[in-house]
């Protein structure tokens, strides 16, 4: 996340609301097929590695989607009600979900992991989901992208007011996995709302790279809410680790996350993958959560500022155009030192039972037991010593026949030979 962030974007024609990256759905509700192996993308960021640390719990990540589909059992028991504002008003449920798109978004999340089976989990299977439903159209019905081909959709003044709704019901995260193709005041304010209040919001960096149009301006057409200050915009990158061929460029994408044939829930209880910075935004919106549990302190900018600091290598380098600070990393996000860090756990003070009285005196007397083994033990070794030292004696008197074993001191020293040093000395040179 670029603070301040310069954009040089007009504005554009249009203004309808675009999910980006869609599932491969029918134009009814979504159907899914069975998983029988774990994702790709599971194994590049595994949930099992990050969840000693964190998972989320106790924090509420806002989708703003198609809803999600509360039956699920990858959301079981982890989805609010929620509402819609497809009509522009706050009205009815949001925990219902035809399309598909918000129910894959909200499964990479908090996706608990139906079975060994299929090895499906989210990045934060403890958080919440609060879906509010702002499109019920399907962008794949037919007609160009832009155009409301099916359903209905808010527009950009009922978007900041689901936007605004959802921070006001405490959202902590706020997934946009959506786009409009040009700026606009009341979204941007809400933005600019939800960032003073410390809420996390992660936006998809869009899917319409065009080789052309770099090679004019250097940079794709930027999109929003991607485009505003205070978004993490998410790109998209293959198994490989690679930009994804659709994947935009620009000053706009922060971070990169897995986003090339990614398997997510479907509303029908089974399972669709598909390509598109839609799913690699959820990536990051889960990441966040995990930052935000193990640190409760950091607000939206510093939970950012860990996310992009601890992003692993990308093949574009640091802060490139096309891959940002990285490939998101929520093990690292979650568990890397960094200065100013509030520590996570406080070392407590010892506690010391008190002792109970009959072990310490049963203690007392194995003391005194001891000590006076050592005192005898040295007695004897003294009477030993003693004893050896006369009998040594005796025996070398016998041995002489009782004389004197040392020659008579005389009452003068004899005089040293004048010819040579004393014996002290006589191995120096002097």
């Amino acid at each position: 996340m670029r603070l301040p962030r310069l954009l040089t974007a007009a504005a554009l024609l249009g203004g309808l609301i675009v999910l980006s990256g869609q599932p491969a759905f029918a134009a009814d509700c979504a159907e899914g097929a069975e998983l029988k192996s774990v994702p790709w993308a599971q194994k590049m960021l595994p949930p099992e590695k990050v969840a000693p640390f964190a998972t989320g719990k106790g924090v509420v990540v806002a989708t703003l989607d198609t809803g999600a589909a509360a039956s699920h059992v990858q959301l079981d028991g982890h989805v609010l009600a929620g509402t819609s504002f497809v009509t522009g008003k706050a009205r009815g449920r949001g925990d219902t979900d035809c399309v598909g798109h918000g129910t894959g978004i909200a499964s990479l999340i908090v996706g608990q992991g139906d079975s060994p089976a299929t090895g499906f989990r989210g990045l934060a299977p403890d958080a919440t989901i609060l879906p509010v439903k702002v499109t019920e159209g399907d962008p794949k019905a037919g007609g160009v992208e832009g155009e409301n081909t099916g359903g209905e959709r808010v527009d950009a003044r009922g978007f900041a007011a689901a936007l605004d709704w959802a921070v006001a019901q405490g959202a902590d995260v706020v997934n946009m996995s959506l786009k409009f193709d040009r700026p606009d005041d009341a979204i941007e304010n809400a933005i600019a709302a939800a960032v003073k209040k410390g809420v996390v919001l992660v936006a998809s960096g869009g899917n319409d790279h065009s080789e052309e149009v770099v090679a004019k301006t250097g940079v794709d057409t930027v999109s929003y809410p991607v485009g505003y200050d205070g978004v993490i915009g998410v790109g998209a990158v293959t198994a490989q680790g690679v930009r994804s061929p659709e994947s935009e460029i620009g000053p706009w994408i922060d971070v990169v996350a897995p986003g090339e044939n990614v398997h997510f829930a479907t509303p029908d209880g089974k399972y669709g993958a598909n390509t598109g910075t839609s799913l690699s935004a959820a990536f990051v919106s889960a990441t966040a959560a995990l930052v935000i549990e193990a640190y409760p302190e950091l607000r939206g900018p510093e939970v950012a500022a860990r996310i992009l600091a601890t992003a692993s290598p990308a093949p574009g380098g640091m802060d490139s155009l096309a891959y940002g600070a990285g490939i998101v990393d929520p093990y690292r996000a979650v568990t890397d030192d960094m200065p100013g860090d509030t520590p996570r756990a406080s070392m407590a003070p010892m506690e010391i039972a008190p002792a109970d009285p009959a072990e310490l005196a049963a203690a007392h007397d194995r003391e005194v037991a001891t000590d006076r083994a050592m005192l005898i033990g040295a007695v004897l070794a003294v009477a030993t010593i003693l004893v050896l030292a006369v009998v040594g004696a005796l025996r070398r008197g016998r041995r002489r026949g009782w004389r004197a074993g040392r020659k008579p001191i005389p009452d003068e020293p004899d005089e040293p030979d004048d010819g040579a040093p004393i014996a002290l000395l006589r191995d120096l040179k002097l």
